[in-house]
């Protein structure tokens, strides 16, 4: 079963997330296959991408290193690449 948010995010829901998100400064992304036996990933709901990249703002300033890795053969399929703005900040590079 797929995690999603089931209404629009509130302003303290950011709190605890926006607490630690300037400590993010490497993030690797890998959209793999779907496998219902494997163990140890969860599927996102485009509602979390959705409602991630609804913010005006960086959701990791300080992020440097973004790195993706789509094994999955029909890239299509894969949603990150619609919403990598909303990880760019201003310390990538």
């Amino acid at each position: 079963m797929a995690q999603a948010i089931l209404r629009k995010l509130l302003p303290n829901d950011w709190e605890r997330f926006n607490f630690y998100a300037s400590r993010v400064h490497k993030m690797a992304f890998r959209h793999i296959i779907r496998d219902k036996h494997l163990n140890g990933y969860t599927e996102l709901d485009l509602s979390i991408y959705e409602a991630l990249c609804a913010r005006s703002q960086p959701l990791f300033p300080n992020l440097q290193h973004l790195s993706w890795i789509n094994a999955d053969p029909a890239p299509d399929r894969c949603p990150f690449h619609r919403f990598v703005r909303c990880l760019v900040s201003p310390a990538l590079s």
